[in-house]
């Protein structure tokens, strides 16, 4: 599949190309992967756009003017790099309830004054940020969190226990 600058300049012409599709989705299938195909699209972009001629993953080939993924490295890189080092998080999983829990019960005592976290949103003008959007920043905030502590007790065998 060849492509050109401007599909690696431009997500969105690189996530049209037809080729593209056809493969990701056959790999999506081939390896059960967690993702959908933008998504997948957009970390292959990601790597592309990193990956020169002469690096390591080998996935951008030249020939002549015209650059062309190369489908054996794409599924080397999806086998030794993407797969092995992903963490598939769940809503229903202990960890995640748990932050949720304490993300809803850090933005109560913030509302009642027992903490010296802010409401307001800093900036030009500030003004008094909503419940909703402090959990949110809270949970968002406390998520890396427990996918590096899933990551860690994978790949190094270590517990990890978060306060």
């Amino acid at each position: 599949m060849f492509l050109t600058k401007g599909h690696l300049a431009s997500p969105n012409k690189f996530k049209e190309l037809e080729d593209l599709r056809n493969l990701l989705s056959k790999l999506k299938v081939d390896y059960k992967l967690p993702f959908d195909e933008e998504d997948l699209s957009m970390l292959l972009l990601s790597v592309l756009r990193c990956d020169d001629i002469s690096s390591s993953y080998g996935i951008l080939k030249k020939k002549g003017k015209r650059r062309y993924i190369d489908e054996l490295k794409v599924k080397a890189w999806l086998e030794e790099n993407l797969i092995p080092n992903t963490v598939v998080l769940r809503m229903d999983d202990p960890e995640i309830l748990k932050l949720l829990f304490f993300s809803i019960e850090i933005t109560y005592s913030m509302f009642l004054g027992e903490s010296r976290a802010t409401l307001m949103q800093k900036g030009f003008r500030e003004r008094r940020r909503s419940f909703e959007a402090i959990v949110v920043d809270q949970f968002i905030g406390k998520l890396g969190e427990v996918a590096v502590k899933r990551f860690l007790e994978v790949h190094f065998n270590v517990n990890v226990e978060l306060d």
